[in-house]
């Protein structure tokens, strides 16, 4: 992919998810404007689900995936970081834009600040958040 804003990568990670959830028969609304937390809301049988899509990057020579599972506010005193809530969002859906894979996250798995999960690791730990538990095709609804 060409070298591209983080805007740019955020609008591209929002079309591809939005396609796909399109192409699995889901409704997919967007808010007007940018007012809300969420990116997109997904109904099925009157069901809707609140999302946060997210673009996440590959690190280790593509053995870990990272996406920030938080935002981020920007002024004049400097940057914050602003977790996100389950009164704000229900889950994330990050998309690994150097794989293609889509990543379904629940808000409560997720930690405030970034995610990392794992196509590989070195040693297994109990605590390691593995790539093949989170796609979106095994994973949403």
């Amino acid at each position: 992919m060409p070298n591209l804003r983080s805007v740019d990568k955020g609008d591209a990670s929002e079309a591809v998810v939005i396609a796909e959830l399109k192409k699995r028969g889901y409704t997919v609304l967007q808010p007007f404007g940018d007012n809300q937390r969420y990116d997109i809301v997904v109904e099925e049988d009157n069901q809707f689900e609140r999302v946060q899509i997210k673009t996440a990057r590959t690190k280790e020579e593509g053995r870990k995936v990272l996406f920030a599972s938080c935002g981020t506010h920007t002024n004049s005193k400097g940057t914050t970081l602003k977790p996100y809530t389950k009164e704000q969002i229900d889950s994330f859906i990050a998309h690994v834009q150097s794989t293609g894979d889509l990543l379904y996250i629940p808000i409560e798995e997720a930690p405030n600040k970034e995610m990392t999960l794992r196509y590989e690791a070195s040693q297994d730990q109990p605590q390691i958040n593995w790539v093949e538990d989170y796609l979106l095709s095994e994973n949403f609804k």
